[in-house]
């Protein structure tokens, strides 16, 4: 992708550099599933001889109602070193607890995770096809590969397949809360009453 520069003070790798960008061939060149973690190489024309560098495309904005590229960021990156990304954690196959009844609880939706920036998966997919009711996947169990690192504990839980007599449970205790509050407002109201009439007949 060919960037050239606007007329602006050509600044340090630390600052950012305003470049003028074809629309069109950025929308061609983001991979549409990576989206916002797409990898590409810049060629950057300026005064001087052309730079060409890695980025990460960190941020895009289409215009609301045309669908245009309007505004791009993009991270200039290091191929040997690990960036910190978020990436989808998308759920493939059908669980067997959630055919007999189990309720499927998607903890995470997406994953924190540290890659280089060449491996950066466009989603993680977890296949919950072996699930029965009282399963589930934490963070341990996913291997994304070598040069990936999931910044979250290994305990914590990404999917749960939960049985449906727990949830039940939870939607009884909560309506006999409710019904238990409305008992002890009517028990106050006769009480008052009662009171009142033991006044008027004084």
């Amino acid at each position: 992708l060919l960037l050239r520069l606007e007329e602006a003070p050509v600044c340090n790798g630390e600052e950012a550099i305003p470049l003028t960008i074809i629309p069109e061939e950025l929308r061609a060149a983001l991979d549409p599933k990576k989206g916002e973690n797409t990898l590409i190489e810049l060629t950057i024309l300026g005064d001087g001889d052309p730079e060409v560098v890695q980025v990460l495309v960190t941020d895009y904005q289409l215009h609301a109602i045309k669908q245009d590229l309007m505004h791009a960021d993009f991270l200039k990156v290091d191929p040997k070193k690990q960036l910190r990304v978020q990436v989808p954690l998308v759920l493939t196959g059908k669980s067997p607890g959630v055919i007999l009844g189990g309720i499927l609880h998607q903890i995470m939706r997406e994953l924190p995770m540290y890659s280089l920036p060449d491996r950066i998966p466009a989603s993680v997919d977890l296949d919950i096809s072996t699930l029965e009711i009282g399963d589930g996947y934490r963070v341990s169990d996913l291997d994304l590969g070598e040069g990936i690192h999931i910044d979250l504990p290994g305990s914590q839980a990404v999917v749960q397949i939960a049985a449906p007599k727990a949830a039940e449970e939870e939607e009884t205790e909560d309506e006999e809360g409710e019904e238990g509050e409305e008992g002890a407002e009517g028990e106050d109201g006769e009480k008052k009453a009662e009171g009142d009439d033991e006044k008027k007949k004084d």
